[in-house]
């Protein structure tokens, strides 16, 4: 399970299940959040089956990952590539509804200010594609450094590769 993926599954454990509930959402436009614990910022977008969503977060000196849930609230997508600095998060909606979005620090004990920025609910264009895929390796990426696994640090590489390749399609 990636990291960004811990993070989901923590709070989705803590709330019993696999399927995390919808909180009341802040809808998303530009919202600042605080992380305080496990506590992090719930926020929502209406989407239609096949519009892109992209949002960006500015974690500043925080490592936080990024959730989307459907609005059956199943997750759909998580990020978590950077330690500090922005996360990037894609995704094209599969059915209509609020999509809630989970910013959800990967250290428990961190505390501290975040920006959400909805950048894009579009029709995707082709680049998108190439987007998405490289958040997903990044994500992979990152996981891989951390791992204490022998072999994963290779991966790691081969995923970062792969993720610059995809951000040079994307054109991001």
């Amino acid at each position: 399970m990636g990291v960004a993926l811990v993070g989901c599954a923590l709070i989705a454990v803590a709330s019993g299940g696999g399927r995390s509930p919808a909180p009341n959402l802040v809808p998303l436009v530009l919202a600042r959040g605080y992380v305080a614990g496990v506590a992090g910022g719930n926020f929502g977008v209406s989407l239609r089956a096949g519009q892109l969503f992209h949002a960006t977060v500015n974690q500043h000196d925080l490592d936080l990952a990024v959730c989307l849930y459907t609005p059956k609230g199943a997750l759909a997508a998580a990020v978590d590539a950077f330690e500090y600095g922005s996360e990037s998060i894609s995704h094209v909606a599969e059915i209509d509804g609020v999509y809630r979005i989970e910013v959800v620090p990967v250290d428990l004990t961190s505390r501290g200010a975040f920006e959400i920025v909805l950048d894009a609910v579009r029709l995707p264009v082709p680049d998108d594609d190439a987007r998405i895929k490289a958040e997903q390796l990044s994500t992979q990426m990152k996981r891989s450094q951390n791992s204490t696994k022998p072999g994963e640090a290779g991966q790691g590489l081969q995923s970062g590769r792969g993720a610059l390749q995809q951000i040079g399609r994307a054109h991001v």
